[in-house]
């Protein structure tokens, strides 16, 4: 033990006698006893003391910052601090790494320092997680996680608890090795953990809190998922007590919530309801989601083919009747306005007019087009027959009503007018050939009169 001592009395005063050129002077640093240096050593080297200078009260200083100190003379954690800022020849930190003797500010990969080991750089002991739920069937841990390599960080520990086997750096937290939210609920507040802080799992790490809009609990396995998002009331019901009319399939029904009467709406507008990878959505979901904040459904009220559009293409048209989807606008009713049995010139003036028919059958003619790209286009007037072959057409954008009254269809005429297919379903004046008639049968009528009374 003398032979230990003289060694390193030795080793001292070699390393500490430098030119006063070559002399750095560490700070002061609170490890006297009040009245000497003797508590500014260590258990592992009780005689560090002798390299610090006494100044007053408990404040000693570190002799010389600006040689090596062998590994056979280990420092401390009061040699770091004395030392910090003056020089680098130490390092700089309050640890120690005890590998190389020198002064760090962060212990090397597998290894911590705090108060509870002086400061000393010391191997991290395996460090078990918290138990957490995600056992699925009660005797493995094959729910903790989506790969083989993260089922197999935790433990099974009973029921359906699991826990990481080590959350150090050679665990759940190793490099090239993925988190996941249920290793972030068991690594959490777990001393010396390798693994980020927080309870919850962003997408790439451990986090204290999702982002605005989003959530994590079990049932999304402590992953931040966007909140769920319900959609707006929609009339799809047809039984008013479930949705059953909201879809073709049991799948898209399924994404409906029954709210009351004839209404429903989508449970769940986010990518993880209507939205869903693989899940078309119909005209009754775009309904139900458009306007909606964060949902995963395209905008727009009405389904366009399998996407959902703030507008139909021309000539198509959406309503509740169509489930909200895009439908071509039918062709008008066949009326009999072909005049030469082959073409549609009969039904119209003009040239234009003409071409919004088509030619059926016999003196039959139809209008094309019921819908904005024909009888019902911006800056076209209709005439009778549109009218007429237009009625009662679903989707049609020609106003209801079989007669043209003035300058739009009408269902009747004013009073005193009439229209028939004599008067190309236009609303006209009192007939004067029947008027005429009418004025002649009375005439007749009185001159049988006169002549009944003449013979009397």
């Amino acid at each position: 033990m003398k032979y230990i001592l003289a060694v390193q009395i030795i080793l001292l005063c070699t390393f500490s006698v430098v030119l006063a050129a070559d002399l750095v002077v560490g700070n002061s640093v609170a490890c006297g006893n009040g009245s000497n240096c003797s508590t500014c050593g260590s258990q592992i080297n009780p005689n560090l003391y002798l390299a610090f200078t006494y100044i007053s009260g408990s404040d000693c200083q570190y002799k010389n910052c600006n040689s090596l100190v062998p590994k056979a003379f280990p420092i401390d954690t009061w040699v770091c601090k004395s030392c910090a800022g003056t020089s680098t020849i130490l390092g700089n930190g309050i640890y120690v790494d005890t590998s190389n003797n020198m002064c760090v500010g962060s212990c090397p990969s597998g290894q911590y320092a705090d108060d509870s080991t002086n400061n000393l750089c010391t191997n991290i002991p395996v460090t078990p997680g918290n138990s957490v739920a995600c056992s699925t069937d009660g005797s493995t841990c094959s729910g903790c996680g989506s790969t083989s390599a993260l089922q197999n960080q935790f433990t099974y520990v009973s029921g359906n608890n699991c826990k990481v086997t080590d959350c150090t750096v050679s665990g759940s937290g190793a490099s090239g090795v993925a988190v996941n939210g249920w290793i972030c609920q068991s690594c959490n507040g777990i001393k010396n953990s390798g693994v980020a802080a927080g309870a919850q799992f962003n997408g790439s790490t451990c986090v204290a809190s999702c982002d605005a809009g989003k959530v994590a609990n079990a049932a999304n396995n402590w992953t931040c998922t966007q909140a769920a998002a319900p959609g707006n009331s929609v009339a799809c019901s047809t039984d008013g007590s479930t949705c059953s009319g909201c879809g073709s399939t049991t799948g898209v029904q399924n994404l409906f919530t029954h709210v009351s009467g004839n209404n429903c709406r989508v449970a769940d507008c986010t990518a993880g309801g209507a939205g869903a990878s693989g899940i078309t959505p119909n005209g009754w979901i775009c309904n139900s989601c458009n306007g909606i904040t964060g949902t995963a459904v395209g905008a727009g009220a009405q389904l366009n083919g399998s996407t959902c559009s703030a507008s139909c293409p021309t000539g198509y048209y959406a309503n509740a009747a169509t489930g909200w989807s895009c439908t071509q606008i039918p062709s008008g009713n066949p009326v009999a306005c072909s005049t030469d049995g082959s073409t549609c010139s009969g039904c119209g003036s003009t040239t234009a007019v003409q071409n919004l028919f088509k030619y059926v059958s016999g003196n039959n003619c139809k209008v094309a087009d019921c819908g904005v790209n024909g009888a019902g286009a911006s800056g076209q007037t209709p005439n009778g027959w549109i009218c007429n072959s237009c009625n009662g057409v679903a989707g049609s954008k020609v106003a209801a009503g079989n007669l043209l009254n003035g300058s739009s269809c009408s269902a009747a005429c004013s009073d005193g007018q009439t229209a028939t297919a004599a008067s190309n379903w236009v609303c006209q004046a009192g007939n004067q050939g029947t008027a005429s008639t009418t004025n002649k049968n009375l005439l007749a009528v009185i001159l049988v009169l006169q002549f009944i009374s003449f013979i009397l």
